[in-house]
Formats: C-alpha cells, sequence, structure tokens
C-alpha cells in the first residue's frame, strides 16, 4: 500500500481562500461550506493522477490526512472523506492531532505499517531538513501546478524497492 499524506490549505486548495470562510458556518455545516467556498478543488487532480498510476502499476493508494483540519471537532472521519470527494473512497484516516505534522506522519506509518508514502504540504518549515518524499507546493496554485501532479505520479509508479529520492517543488 502506497499513502500519501495531504495538506488541504495551499495544497487542494489556495491558501487565501480560507480568509474569506466563516468559521461558524464551516463547524455547524463543513460539507455546505467546502462546497460555497470551492475548498479541496484541486482533488479532482490528484485523483486522476493515482487512478492512472493505479491502472498503470496495480499499486493501490490511500489518502491520509495532515491537515491542521484533523483538529477541529467538526472534522470527522465521515466529513473528510466526503469532502474529499472524488479521493473519499482512498481515505485512510487523519494522523494523530496532538502530535507536530512530520511526527504525527511518522507515527501513522509506524503504527499502520506504511513504508511507502509521500508528503503533500505547502509549508517547507513543518518538516525537517532533508526530508525524504516531499513535495511542497506554492500555496496559490497547490496541486494544479503540473510540476506538482508530475513529481506526484514519479512517486506512484516508482518501484516500493527503489530508494527515497528528496522531492520538493519550490
Amino acid at each position: 500500500m502506497k499513502t500519501v499524506f495531504l495538506d488541504f490549505d495551499g495544497v487542494l486548495h489556495p491558501s487565501t481562500v480560507v480568509l474569506d470562510v466563516d468559521r461558524v458556518a464551516l463547524s455547524m455545516n463543513p460539507l455546505a461550506t467546502v462546497a460555497k467556498h470551492k475548498l479541496l478543488r484541486w482533488a479532482p487532480l490528484v485523483e486522476r493522477v493515482l487512478a492512472e498510476c493505479t491502472e498503470q502499476t496495480g499499486d493501490e493508494f490511500t489518502i491520509a490526512v495532515h491537515s491542521s483540519w484533523r483538529k477541529s471537532s467538526w472534522a470527522t472521519n465521515a466529513v473528510l472523506r466526503d469532502a474529499l470527494g472524488p479521493l473519499g473512497h482512498r481515505f485512510l484516516g487523519v494522523t494523530n492531532p496532538q502530535m507536530e505534522r512530520q511526527a504525527s506522519i511518522l507515527d501513522l506509518c509506524a503504527r499502520c505499517e506504511i513504508e511507502d508514502y509521500l508528503i503533500v504540504d505547502d509549508d517547507r518549515m513543518a518538516f525537517a531538513p532533508g526530508s525524504m518524499n516531499l513535495i511542497v507546493t506554492n500555496p496559490l496554485v497547490g496541486m494544479s501546478d503540473r510540476l506538482c501532479l508530475d513529481e506526484l505520479r514519479s512517486w506512484a509508479t516508482r518501484s516500493a524497492r527503489q530508494t527515497a529520492l528528496p522531492v520538493a517543488v519550490p
């Protein structure tokens, strides 16, 4: 099993779009708010790449969420799965909300025996220098950037026996 760890803000939608989101509305009706503001709008692009790679390699891909959204009481597994739209069927779960991002990712890898993973985030500072299998997105274009999608594709089609390579997109 290959797992993609996803941040949301700056990865699946522009980081600036959340400035217009009413936090009370988000907590009361998260799915309507996600739809209204077109949050997670680039999930279909990620799903398309993963579906193509599954066809090509036969590998299955899961999605784990390490976004700060995981810390919100309204962000249940069911809500996040539905909010991910076309990626929802790949949803594995969220990382430990009590831990920092990188530590929470490594924790979930250990608990679920995940050996082949990719991290996609817009905050390079959340990760130790030299972190492997990390795509750092431009927070304004996230995964709509063709270079980021190409890096995802490259990782997804790489054999698990190949060594991990540092991946970063400025």
